[in-house]
């Protein structure tokens, strides 16, 4: 969610993004409450939005599929994801940047980043270590443990599992340093340069064609009226 918010536009720290956030949204008993009221808790499908149980892109739109009963949906396999992640250090500049530039700039750079500074394959970093993720889940057990009880019964023993806590690769993000900047433009002007090479190279080779083109048609036009 705070990734995303910075591409949307935001520029908070994450500190102040946890600060300000209203955690009414994750207490999913209120939400369910709410839906209850309105439709009658025997007419709500409960299901858990986690990658141990949406392991594959499509995966959701299956357990939809499932869940209406459309062929269509369950054999779904076509999800490309539009969002590529950028690194860490890629981030913070855009985050940084987002202030002084308009969402038509905002949007270009971030296009750029994607392609010149995107997260590498399984590259994955994390804003809390373990202890502190931890504390934060622990101020919503109560809520999931109603949710769990209302919704699941003894078929499971929390709402989400907790494994992948301890042993993920948490590493301290220092901030951004001079090299880090440095690189992250240069690789953006580096990679903006060759795009513009290869739109030269097309547009060259277009102009070729077109020519060649009007060559032939005039030695037609010329064997025409002979």
């Amino acid at each position: 969610m705070y990734t995303q918010s910075i591409h949307l536009g935001g520029h908070k720290t994450f500190d102040e993004f946890i600060s300000d956030f209203n955690e009414d949204a994750f207490h999913w008993d209120k939400l369910l409450n709410s839906y209850a009221g309105v439709f009658g808790k025997e007419n709500i499908i409960v299901k858990r939005y986690h990658k141990s149980f949406l392991p594959e892109n499509d995966s959701l739109i299956k357990e939809f599929g499932t869940i209406l009963n459309s062929n269509v949906l369950m054999s779904f396999n076509k999800t490309n994801p539009r969002n590529r992640g950028i690194s860490r250090d890629a981030l913070e500049i855009t985050r940084i940047t987002n202030q002084y530039l308009n969402s038509e700039d905002q949007y270009l750079l971030r296009s750029i980043f994607q392609e010149s500074n995107a997260k590498q394959p399984f590259e994955s970093y994390a804003y809390m270590d373990s202890e502190r993720r931890k504390s934060y889940l622990k101020r919503f057990s109560k809520s999931n443990a109603l949710v769990s009880n209302a919704y699941f019964g003894d078929a499971i023993e929390k709402l989400f599992p907790e494994d992948d806590i301890e042993h993920q690769n948490y590493l301290p993000y220092n901030g951004l340093t001079s090299d880090a900047v440095a690189l992250n433009l240069s690789k953006s002007i580096v990679t903006l340069h060759k795009k513009l090479k290869r739109l030269e190279d097309n547009l060259q080779h277009e102009i070729k064609k077109t020519g060649i083109r009007y060559k032939i048609k005039k030695a037609l036009s010329r064997l025409i009226k002979g």
